[in-house]
């Protein structure tokens, strides 16, 4: 029997755990569109909207090892998290390794030229 406060279909598919924890709108088993992560603790598929992981972070944490597991907010007991320490060393990283090449490039060299 669904519940009559949502459609046939977000019934089934509540009905399935198909659902984000944190916003419980549901989703269907076929929508590639919608950026989730699953937590490695509950196996749930949360938005990443819902973690307020943005496009860079979220692109990060897909290429992250398997060991560092994705944890989500409602399984989570401390932080930083693992996987929250590999998304700031990833992205510090690469704010170092695009720093390094502006102040290594050629066209950047009359900003280290000292005037007296």
């Amino acid at each position: 029997m669904n519940d009559f406060t949502l459609c046939n279909t977000c019934g089934i598919n509540m009905r399935k755990g198909h659902f984000c924890p944190i916003c419980k709108k549901c989703y269907s088993e076929d929508d590639w569109d919608s950026k989730m992560v699953q937590c490695g603790r509950c196996d749930s598929w949360v938005h990443s909207n819902c973690e307020t992981l943005t496009d860079e972070m979220y692109e990060i944490l897909g290429g992250l090892p398997e060991e560092v597991a994705f944890t989500c907010q409602l399984c989570c007991t401390s932080h930083p998290t693992p996987w929250e320490k590999a998304i700031q060393k990833a992205m510090f990283d690469g704010f170092n390794s695009v720093l390094l090449g502006i102040v290594c490039a050629k066209s950047s060299q009359h900003f280290k030229s000292k005037k007296s």
